[in-house]
């Protein structure tokens, strides 16, 4: 809850780092994550507690293309076309990166996946809807934690660049439902996903979300 413009070294992130260190302008929202109700993911989390439309806040997703991992951003309005995305770094396919490695090079924690600061540079690409706002929001390295920027200035310093229809646009439920299994030796729920986010399969601890940084 509650929006408050960036002040110089508050609330510091790598991801505020970088624009301060280009000089880029932007401002902080900060709100209070819970993990109740996580149906819906990280970002629409961001967007009902900030009182955005969820087509001006964007989430982060890292994917493989086999040869490299790039970065996307699209509304949590709706899912990244992962075939989109390849075809605009000139890639045959691409694959949701698995999240360990996700976390790893970016250095940052799901649900808190900024574009900005991370630890290995990754072509990013945006949808091409960011350039109908004057300021979009996304996570600025943490969990309850966003940045408002210009999508002109986020391009500007990621070296990044956008392409149209990289968001699948409807219903944000998971097209395939859920699938429990437990594994053996271990008494933890598993839950496989499939069909969000191009149709990838991911294997994640019940409840919890890999994608919608």
């Amino acid at each position: 809850m509650g929006k408050k413009k960036h002040e110089k070294g508050a609330g510091s992130t790598p991801a505020t780092v970088q624009l301060e260190q280009a000089g880029i302008p932007f401002k902080t929202y900060e709100y209070a994550h819970s993990n109740d109700h996580m149906d819906d993911g990280y970002g629409v989390e961001a967007a009902t507690k900030l009182g955005f439309d969820e087509h001006q806040v964007f989430k982060t997703l890292m994917a493989d293309t086999g040869s490299e991992r790039v970065v996307g951003g699209v509304p949590v309005s709706g899912h990244m076309d992962l075939k989109a995305l390849a075809a605009a770094v000139g890639a045959k396919k691409a694959a949701m990166a698995d999240p360990k490695v996700a976390m790893r090079e970016s250095g940052y924690v799901v649900g808190g996946i900024s574009p900005l600061g991370q630890r290995t540079h990754h072509k990013t690409v945006l949808d091409e809807s960011a350039l109908q706002y004057g300021e979009i929001l996304l996570s600025g390295g943490k969990r309850g934690f966003s940045i408002g920027i210009n999508p002109n200035d986020l391009l500007k310093v990621l070296d990044g660049r956008t392409y149209r229809h990289l968001v699948i646009t409807g219903n944000r439920s998971r097209s395939a439902g859920w699938f429990l299994t437990k594994l053996t030796g271990e008494h933890e729920m598993h839950v496989l996903l499939n069909g969000f986010d191009g149709g990838h399969i991911i294997e994640t601890t019940l409840f919890q979300r890999f994608d919608n940084a």
